[in-house]
């Protein structure tokens, strides 16, 4: 699966830099944090599909991670993996993801917001903000911000996105 391929595969968390991206982040990198349990290798699948990726989350520095994204099943002729930058902005109390790729040319227009957090069973949850709860929003970031504080809670706002449980080698094949 190329890199294009493996975007596809995730078209709503990770089709970053995509043109109906968002204009800019929630907030500036400073502020982020880093929070210990998401650093690790995920084996993430789409909730309902069968697409499967690994995606690696490492801390960048104190306040951003370095995202990468690759196939795991592929081994011959491996395509290239998928880097990301991601970042915490605090928005009403509630930690939200900025995601932007670092493929190619980076887009002013290409950031995903999402959130990550744990299930009770202890999965991690990766849902994208859906766009159309916030169509009626002013297209300041401040407004933004205020409007996904309000909304936050609401289901409607967030995409079903997908569910990762820790990587082991066994889950490569040939392993």
């Amino acid at each position: 699966m190329n890199t294009a391929r493996l975007l596809v595969a995730l078209p709503a968390l990770f089709c970053v830099g995509c043109p109906d991206g968002w204009d800019e982040p929630l907030g500036p990198v400073r502020g982020g944090h880093i929070d210990e349990r998401l650093v690790g290798d995920w084996r993430c699948q789409e909730r309902g599909q069968t697409n499967v990726i690994r995606l690696t989350i490492v801390p960048f520095d104190k306040d951003q991670y370095v995202f990468v994204m690759s196939d795991p099943v592929k081994r011959v002729n491996p395509d290239p993996p998928a880097p990301l930058r991601a970042y915490t902005t605090t928005v009403s109390g509630h930690d939200v993801m900025n995601i932007q790729s670092l493929e190619d040319q980076v887009r002013s227009d290409g950031w995903t917001y999402a959130r990550l957090w744990f299930r009770e069973d202890g999965e991690l949850s990766i849902d994208p903000i859906r766009k159309e709860p916030l169509r009626s929003v002013p297209e300041d970031v401040e407004s933004r911000r205020l409007a996904i504080g309000d909304l936050f809670a609401s289901p409607e706002l967030w995409e079903d996105g997908y569910g990762c449980v820790p990587f082991r080698d066994e889950d490569e094949p040939g392993s």
